[in-house]
């Protein structure tokens, strides 16, 4: 399952890194390197320690998600034009940083912090209808097909929107039905993967200037 999501990761940040030029001048020019990022630590770090090194794994993960999701809160906030928003943002960033260290103290370091998750998956979802509601309510015509924010914006809206119950219910799965497990996470991935994916290959230049 896991080399399943690690290619899909690789193929993603190939063509992030081949398309660069079309979107180096815009707000997604940091998702170049945050794809090789998670790649490189899923993969290659995450893989070390727990395949060769033979040890547990699971606390690197839960750094992964309180960077993965700073990084995502720090890209809505520069996207958002509305200034209500944007304090928005910066607010939902603030608790999720307090709920994500009280996690770190609380919880066993080597168990998923399934609620952290699931918090930050919450605010993604919350800032991505923002995003998209900025983008109903503008005056502005764009194409938004041609847009690579549009694109992972409906990735992680896709995305959040199957993990959240996914995550709720994902200790039941594990204990009740393992291949269903792997086949909800793999999907949400490929989704996930392939939005992303036809945004760096559709979006044009000309429409991240942003």
């Amino acid at each position: 399952m896991n080399h399943i999501i690690h290619v899909l990761e690789f193929l993603t940040a190939i063509l992030a890194t081949f398309y660069y030029q079309k979107y180096r001048n815009s707000s997604e020019k940091y998702f170049m390197r945050f794809l090789w990022f998670v790649f490189i630590l899923d993969f290659i770090i995450g893989g070390y320690i727990g395949l060769i090194l033979k040890t547990d794994n699971v606390w690197l993960y839960n750094i992964y998600i309180l960077i993965s999701y700073l990084f995502y809160f720090s890209w809505y906030y520069k996207i958002l034009k509305n200034k209500p928003l944007k304090q928005t943002t910066l607010v939902f960033t603030f608790f999720f940083i307090i709920f994500d260290f009280y996690s770190f103290i609380v919880e066993d370091p080597k168990e998923h912090h399934i609620n952290a998750f699931i918090f930050g998956a919450v605010i993604n979802l919350i800032c991505t209808i923002m995003f998209f509601y900025e983008l109903l309510s503008s005056k502005k015509i764009i194409n938004l097909e041609c847009t690579l924010s549009f694109w992972i914006a409906t990735a992680l809206l896709l995305f959040n929107i199957g993990m959240i119950p996914f995550m709720i219910y994902t200790e039941t799965l594990i204990r009740s039905d393992q291949k269903l497990y792997n086949i909800i996470l793999i999907s949400l991935n490929v989704i996930l993967y392939t939005c992303y994916s036809i945004g760096f290959i559709w979006s044009k230049k000309e429409y991240n200037q942003h």
